[in-house]
This record gives structure tokens, sequence and C-alpha cells, in this order.
């Protein structure tokens, strides 16, 4: 049974507790919520109101996610935790009425239903806020509410830093859980492979500390494997003394295009021994001028303002230049603003300056068909996947990536993001999305470079990163689901469904 969005009962409830006056008032609900999440919002606020934690889609102008796809979505409630304790509580609650939920970290996700409820409960773990670094300063606790940039400053007052990401507003939760690229990746791998240990509310409402020793089984399982085990409050980060670094990028001409991927290509295979450097390019397309810029993000993690390793890129001629050598958190990009309805996609190839100028190439003719579209503005990242994420991959177990590259050399990344407007031109975003990636799959595959792996933070919903992980890794996790979650909680027909599912 559905519960009008029009309907508005408002009434008080009085309790006595020690002379004191409770008022609750009803919510007004989505067009889309069950009577299951009408009464479990009921409970809810009879239980967090006087922490000011419950919020209704009517009072909640302070709510705020990445996604305007996202955004759109009414809930039925947000709520927000600031224990375990108080997890286990809500989600005790969700259980007892069979309401749909979804879980907000950073909430950079791109579907709905990945981190704002479409007529559920919207989980924010925003209150998990705190930073925890152990005596030895090797490792620390980060809370699922916390930001990459909030992160990068609470360790950087004690000289420290985690693998943590290149945008401030994106989430710890979701960057450590999918994967992670950082500017220490290639001396210590991806982010997953760098957590020693989780906190977690399991999906039968266990309070579990799970590190290799504690349960290998569900160890392996969060390194990968999303959100179907759990809900993660906590992540025990690998820490590492870090100073200031030479970071940022310089943007070109189009008409440098084979000196950038020549010399990028390099850095790739040829110089990947200096672990201390890392790089990516980057594709934008400019509305205002509607030219294309390429550009190469530099971090070096020493501060030296020209790295031997960046020699030869240092000497391809730009138009701007933003390097410099400070702290990471006052380097990290600025999020592309809120507002827009945002997509991205992706695959995995083995490092190939012809293809990627290929790739280029694809961009820009089907930009050319799609840039009439109000507020598009896309752009196509190339990053390296290092060596060093082979070798932490087997570290304690191994992860469920299933990331093999071909003989001893790196893989690259290629990423298509973008944003619009409006819903209406919906399905022409997704099927500009879909030509790209496409073509430029073909492309990989007719020169024997194209890798199976997905990054399942980059991946479109139409992806199946679990499947890119190969079967054995995909069966290990769908195994390790069943026991764990046996009333199915966590699948595409349980409470929550958003996101990318095992079962």
């Amino acid at each position: 049974m559905a519960i009008s969005f029009r309907q508005l009962h408002v009434y008080l409830l009085c309790l006595a507790i020690s002379h004191t006056t409770a008022l609750y008032l009803q919510p007004v609900y989505g067009k889309s919520v069950t009577a299951g999440c009408g009464q479990a919002c009921a409970q809810l606020a009879a239980r967090f109101a006087s922490t000011s934690a419950i919020h209704f889609p009517e009072n909640d102008p302070s709510f705020r996610i990445w996604d305007a796809k996202q955004a759109a979505v009414v809930p039925a409630c947000r709520v927000e935790p600031h224990t375990s304790d108080e997890v286990v509580e809500v989600l005790s609650i969700i259980k007892d009425n069979w309401c749909t939920f979804a879980i907000k970290g950073g909430g950079h996700a791109r579907r709905v239903d990945a981190s704002n409820s479409n007529g559920g409960v919207t989980l924010d773990m925003g209150r998990f806020n705190q930073t925890e670094v152990m005596d030895d300063l090797q490792s620390a606790w980060l809370g699922a509410g916390l930001t990459l940039v909030e992160a990068d400053r609470a360790l950087e007052e004690k000289q420290l830093a985690f693998l943590g990401g290149r945008v401030d507003t994106v989430g710890v939760a979701g960057f450590s859980m999918g994967g992670g690229f950082s500017n220490l990746i290639a001396k210590m791998g991806l982010a997953v492979d760098n957590i020693l240990e989780y906190e977690v509310i399991l999906p039968n409402g266990t309070i579990a500390n799970i590190t290799h020793e504690t349960d290998p089984d569900i160890y392996y399982a969060l390194r990968g494997g999303a959100n179907n085990f759990g809900i993660i409050t906590r992540f025990r980060h690998r820490t590492v003394l870090q100073g200031q670094q030479l970071f940022g990028q310089r943007t070109y001409s189009l008409n440098y295009t084979h000196q950038i991927l020549a010399e990028t290509y390099k850095l790739a295979t040829l110089y990947s021994n200096d672990t201390d450097m890392v790089y990516y390019t980057r594709l934008q397309y400019n509305r205002t001028t509607e030219s294309f810029v390429p550009a190469i993000w530099y971090s070096y993690l020493k501060p030296e303002p020209s790295p031997s390793v960046f020699k030869d890129a240092f000497e391809i001629p730009y138009e701007t230049d933003a390097l410099r050598t400070d702290w990471v958190s006052n380097h990290i990009a600025t999020a592309p603003a809120f507002g827009l309805r945002r997509l991205y996609t992706t695959f995995t190839y083995s490092p190939s300056a012809s293809l990627e100028k290929r790739v280029w190439e694809i961009f820009q003719s089907l930009v050319a068909k799609f840039s009439h579209v109000p507020g598009f503005s896309p752009g196509v990242v190339l990053q390296p996947i290092p060596k060093a994420v082979f070798r932490a991959a087997k570290e304690r177990g191994g992860n469920a990536l299933g990331l093999e590259p071909p003989g001893d050399g790196p893989l690259m990344l290629a990423l298509l993001t973008f944003g619009w407007q409006n819903a209406t031109d919906d399905q022409v975003m997704y099927s500009f999305a879909e030509a790209w990636r496409s073509r430029s799959v073909n492309a990989a595959k007719e020169m024997g470079l194209w890798n199976r792996y997905l990054y399942i933070n980059y991946c479109k919903e139409d992806q199946d990163p679990f499947a890119s992980y190969g079967e054995e890794n995909a069966s290990r996790l769908r195994k390790i689901q069943r026991k764990v979650d046996k009333e199915g909680i966590f699948t595409s027909s349980g409470l929550n469904r958003g996101y990318f599912k095992l079962l």
C-alpha cells in the first residue's frame, strides 16, 4: 500500500521524561513509499528525534547529493546514526518493517538507490566523521562518513597520509570499498589492499571487527565486494609518513596530442620503476570555447619542482600550469559542481599510445554530435594501474578484484565522465556513453590490448564488474554472501538493492 505524497498528518506525541515533552511530526511520504517504510520511519522518529538525527523530505533543506538523478528521488526519511550501536538499531527497525534502504557515505554514486533511497530509508553515515591515529602512526581508523579531503587534513596534522583519492568530496567509504586510486598507488597499490581492519555491521545485526586473521572470508569479500556484506562503519587504513609533495596539472594545445601520449606511455612503462611518480591524462571538452583541452596531471611524492622522471614530459609546451609543492589536502580537485546528472563508464587495456589516440578521436567525433545537450561536460581520463597493484593484491590472502596483467607490464584504465542538465536528455546521454565505450573497446580488442577488468567505482549500471573479476572470484563472493546474509538483505531482491549486486 502506498501513502500519498500530499497527505500530511501533524500530531504531538507528548512523553513525560523528567518533566520534558518531546514533539514529533508525522512525516509526509513520497508516492513510492510503502506502508512498511512509513512505519519504519515513524519508529525511527520516535527513537532518534531527540538527537536531531531523523529528517523527512518536506523539512530537509541541507541534504545534498552530488548526482542530480539521485538528488531527485524522495526517501521516506533520512536517518543519521552516530554510533555503531545506533546503526544496529536502524538496521533492526528497517528489517522488522521490511523497508528498502540506501547507505550514503560521500554520496558520489551515479544511480538511484545507490546512496539515496527512492521511497525507503536513506541511512546517512555523515556523523561517522572521526579519525583515530594509532600510537605507532602506521594506521588510522577512518569513519565511513568522512570525505577524502577531511581524512587528508586530519592525517596531515601528524604528517601522515593514507591512500586517498584526488577529488575532495568523494567519500572514504565508497572509495575504499571499490578499490581506490591514489598518488601512493605506484608504491603501495590500491587503497583496498591497504585496509588492515574493518568495523562492520553484518546483515544479522552483529558488530564485527574483520581482519585477515579474524575472518579471512569476509575480509577477502570486503576487498572489492562493494556493499553486499553489511554496513561498514570504520576502516583502519595503513598510513605512511608524508610531507608536502609536487602535485597538479598542465594543460596543452590539442596540437601536442602525439607528444602527450608518447611521453605518458613512457611514464607508464619505461619509467614505472620510479614509484614516487604517478600521472594521468585527461581530454576535456570545453563547452564555452567549443574546444578540446588535453591535460597531464602530475604527482611526485617528494617536494621536487622538476623530478627527472618528468623531464621529457615537462618539455612539452603547455597552455596553463597548476603544478606546485603543497599538502595533498590543498591539491586535490574540487568535485565537479552539484546539480548535474552524472554518468561514468570505463574499460581496461594494456598501455598503447596509438590506442589512446584512437580513444580520444572516438571521443571527439561523438562529442560533436551531442554538444547541443544543455550542461553537457564530458572528459576522458586515462590512468595507469602500476605493477605495485598486482603485488599488493596478493597480500593477506588476496583481494576479490581478479586483476591479471599480461606478462610483467602495467595496465591502463579509461574513464568517460560527464554531466548534463535535463532528465529529458537521459536516453541521449546514455547512448553517448554506450557508443564511446563500445567503439573504444572494439578498438582495444582489434589491437589485442583489451583486458577484462572493470573498476567498479567507474562502471555504468549495464556493466558487470563482478564478472570481470573472473568466475572463480565472483563465485567465491556469492558463496560468502549466502553464508553471511542468509535473509538476503543486501541482494537485488532484498532491502539494500542499490549499486552492483552479487545476488
